[in-house]
């Protein structure tokens, strides 16, 4: 599939402070791809240097097939972006709002204004003022900004920063309609990283300006084990009956509970009842994106 992103060798300096170091990234035609990293580790700077809103030091870009400024300026047209805090009046409308930055845009089209509107939902807020938005409706506008041109590729940094959790589910249901339905790539950034692996297929880790690793959400969820995690009253009980009757057990533990990662079997549950231990919760999974993540910066977790 075509390179809707490509990047190669990537870097930003700011007065001899390396920000990004040699970053490459490859999104595909059609994919949500996520970028993971802490605050501060390169990804708002990579978004703004594929937009143009910041030079970059060195390295190559190549955006909807275009790699030439020439050719980049054109192709930047057709991004929808939404990076920190969309800009809008806040006395006007979310229709006049969106006039404004159509007319300012040179898009013809009045009608992308109703389409727009009805795609983030607030085509029945009529002559609301925009300073009386709540927090959700402000960023479903600024969606609705950014696809007001109907975009082949989105660019959007924390869309979902400061939401409230029906928030989220708004703006993440928004994002995969106008992937599944419209077809439009997006690269997207997020620290809720829970949220971001039920809409992302595949992610990039960035760690101090570089990008440790490209997986996809397979991957990711076959790197790790099925893990057991069993919450009990002693775990200082739990572990010695463990340990002496499932010698082929695997487990950590912490404050309350102990991990299984292999050799669990549901007969140590009839033994912890059997011992009097009390077992308060039980659950099980495989490898999580903040899991897999933290492995990979090498940060070790409890269990």
């Amino acid at each position: 599939m075509e390179g809707v992103i490509t990047a190669k060798g990537l870097c930003k300096s700011y007065k001899n402070v390396s920000v990004l170091k040699d970053v490459s990234i490859n999104v595909k035609e059609g994919e949500i791809y996520g970028l993971v990293g802490k605050n501060g580790a390169g990804k708002t700077t990579i978004m703004k240097i594929l937009l143009g809103l910041v030079p970059r030091t060195s390295g190559e870009i190549s955006l909807l097939g275009a790699s030439s400024e020439s050719e980049l300026r054109v192709r930047r047209s057709e991004i929808g972006s939404m990076i920190e805090t969309p800009s809008f009046y806040p006395y006007m409308s979310a229709r006049d709002n969106l006039n404004y930055y159509r007319i300012q845009r040179g898009i013809k089209d009045k009608g992308c204004i109703d389409k727009a509107l009805r795609l983030v939902g607030l085509d029945d807020t009529g002559p609301k003022k925009f300073r009386d938005f709540s927090l959700g409706m402000k960023q479903r506008l600024g969606l609705a900004l950014a696809t007001l041109h109907s975009p082949k590729l989105l660019i959007l940094d924390e869309p979902i920063n400061g939401l409230d959790p029906e928030g989220i589910i708004e703006v993440r249901d928004l994002i995969r309609e106008l992937n599944q339905k419209s077809g439009t790539t997006v690269l997207i950034s997020s620290h809720i990283l829970g949220e971001l692996s039920q809409l992302a297929g595949k992610f990039g880790f960035i760690d101090k300006g570089r990008m440790i690793k490209e997986a996809d959400i397979e991957e990711i969820e076959s790197a790790g084990a099925e893990k057991t995690v069993i919450t009990v009253d002693s775990v200082a009980a739990a572990s010695r009956v463990a340990a002496s009757e499932f010698p082929e057990a695997i487990f950590t533990t912490d404050k309350d509970s102990i991990h299984f990662t292999s050799g669990y079997s549901n007969g140590i549950i009839s033994a912890f009842s059997r011992e009097g231990i009390a077992i308060k919760e039980l659950s099980s999974g495989r490898e999580t994106l903040e899991g897999y993540y933290m492995k990979l910066l090498g940060v070790k977790q409890n269990g």
